[in-house]
């Protein structure tokens, strides 16, 4: 990996409070800033919006590590990495959720009132149910919003239909 200005490394070894065993090699004259774990969480404790930043930087690092980057401009640097938010993912959920709570009651029903369609039906209606709801956690986990220091992109892939990259650069926002 490469990092740029502004990265930081080692930071999984720093929370878990054990030794890292990470190292970097730079290209150039580079400034070094090493923080003690003690005075960090103190600092944390008095000023809790730093540690929540420092997280939130660290998930966003990891889920553009994930990401195919091929598409980055040569010196452009991913600042931060979203992906929608999971009240969206919940909001989609609830359709397949009741279809899935029904298909368990007709199934269900078949033990109350026998009759041939109650557990095929209900069979057939879970399986719709918990087929969407995997779409759909598909579908939430490949779109990211990316700002990079030259644009603000948004990725929306639709699992084996398309992809699709919408962007904006910077002096037009």
């Amino acid at each position: 990996n490469n990092l740029h200005e502004g990265n930081f490394f080692a930071e999984e070894g720093f929370f878990a409070r054990r030794a890292h065993s990470y190292s970097a090699v730079t290209n150039e004259p580079s400034t070094l800033i090493s923080f003690d774990r003690k005075v960090f969480f103190r600092l944390a404790h008095h000023y809790p919006v730093l540690k929540e930043n420092f997280i939130r930087l660290r998930s966003s690092d990891r889920l553009a590590g994930d990401l195919d980057t091929r598409w980055l401009l040569e010196n452009e640097r991913i600042y931060g990495c979203e992906r929608k938010s999971v009240a969206l993912l919940i909001l989609k959920s609830v359709v397949p959720t009741l279809l899935l709570i029904g298909s368990l009651i007709l199934t269900s029903a078949y033990f109350v009132v026998p009759s041939n369609w109650f557990i095929p039906a209900g069979v057939t209606a879970g399986l719709i149910a918990i087929l969407w709801m995997l779409w759909n956690l598909v579908d939430w986990n490949n779109d990211h919003y990316i700002v990079t220091n030259t644009r603000v992109i948004w990725i929306e892939k639709i699992f084996l239909l398309y992809d699709s990259r919408i962007e904006a650069n910077m002096e037009n926002i």
